[in-house]
């Protein structure tokens, strides 16, 4: 179920999901705390439902709806840009008319492999640091978790890599590919 606030100008949509394991003769609801759902889809075949979901960081899940479980994963390489809004429909979260891809932003992957066919990395939101690499033809940004290496001169992402750093960042090394943390 949808669960929708009586106003409708208000962006807390959630979802319930309940699953029942038959085997074990019990059930749970899951998306439980406030937020977690922002965007839901419906695959064109009506087998699964994609899920955009904040729970420590921001991930897309495909859900099988006969079941109720977690098929596939995946972290969008455009995340934590802000929530969703119903009004503004400011993030993009859609299957192909065939169902053969999800388009998450400026991404598109396999839905049934979540395999990245093509993606955007240039979009991107603000970061929080960035630095020179030692032969200043790279730059290395961080936006919260997200750590980005982009080459100066065409302007690609060359990695990407989610980073979980335990603490405050202290110190961090000239180029930006080392951090040292306290907590």
């Amino acid at each position: 179920d949808l669960v929708l606030p009586p106003a409708a100008t208000q962006d807390n949509v959630l979802a319930l999901l309940y699953v029942y394991d038959e085997a074990e003769g019990t059930g749970t609801f899951i998306f439980g705390g406030r937020r977690t759902a922002q965007q839901m889809v419906l695959s064109p075949d009506r087998q699964n439902l994609l899920v955009r979901l904040y729970q420590n960081d921001e991930n897309v899940v495909t859900f099988d709806l006969a079941s109720g479980q977690e098929l596939r994963r995946f972290i969008p390489s455009l995340r934590a840009i802000g929530g969703y809004s119903r009004e503004g429909k400011n993030r993009v979260l859609a299957y192909d008319t065939s169902g053969t891809f999800i388009i998450s932003d400026f991404e598109r992957r396999r839905a049934d492999t979540s395999t990245v066919e093509v993606e955007d990395l240039r979009y991107s939101r603000n970061f929080d640091r960035f630095f020179f690499s030692n032969d200043s033809r790279k730059i290395i940004t961080l936006a919260g978790t997200e750590w980005r290496e982009w080459d100066v001169e065409t302007g690609e992402v060359l990695r990407r890599d989610l980073i979980y750093l335990n603490g405050q960042i202290v110190a961090t090394s000239s180029d930006g590919y080392r951090y040292l943390t306290i907590y």
